[in-house]
């Protein structure tokens, strides 16, 4: 999945409900784990997210678990609206895309 990528189906499954600015910043946070906690990267050699240099950029995590990125997106809406029960749900499918996914990466490595 590549940034533009990601904006466009962000924008297609919460269209006009959040500005693109804070999606990036979103997505900046969740690769940004990604990249620290299950690749082991320096937190301070991460490349930053954004619209002017990054649209064709190819995110770290592949498909099928890239669903991660619009799930937190999703879970994140959901966190602003104030809707509780809707976040729980989202943010349960994100933990255990992201679990599933460090899963994946363990048993590549072994």
């Amino acid at each position: 999945m590549t940034v533009q990528s990601f904006l466009e189906l962000t924008d297609t499954i919460t269209p006009g409900e959040v500005d693109p600015i804070l999606r990036l910043r979103w997505l900046n946070e969740i690769e940004g784990r990604v990249r620290v906690e299950l690749l082991g990267e320096d937190p301070a050699g991460l490349p930053e997210i954004n619209r002017e240099t990054s649209l064709g950029t190819v995110l770290v995590v592949p498909s099928p678990y890239d669903r991660l990125y619009w799930l937190h997106h999703l879970a994140m809406c959901n966190c602003l609206a104030g809707d509780s029960v809707r976040y729980e749900n989202a943010a349960a499918m994100f933990n255990e895309t992201y679990a599933s996914f460090g899963r994946w990466l363990k048993r590549r490595e072994a």
